[in-house]
């Protein structure tokens, strides 16, 4: 039997691998939950961080931040 078939037929050993990966993106749409970024760029995005009050910033793929509603001009 090949290493890989003993492997996949280990449970307690196939777990144990299973644990490293990644079970949530690293970086996401806010509004429409698209991933942005697994282990690599996957879609285009923004990052908004406005201190202190988002520290943590907020994340937009570029489809979404296009349609966020801009601020009229407030001087005029």
């Amino acid at each position: 039997m090949s290493a890989s078939f003993d492997v996949m037929n280990n449970s307690d050993l196939l777990r144990l691998i299973l644990t490293y990966l990644r079970k949530k993106p690293k970086k996401e749409c806010l509004l429409c939950k698209k991933v942005c970024v697994w282990d690599k760029k996957v879609n285009n995005f923004i990052d908004l961080t406005y201190y202190p009050w988002n520290m943590y910033g907020t994340t937009y793929c570029y489809e979404c931040y296009k349609s966020l509603p801009t601020p009229g001009c407030y001087i005029c």
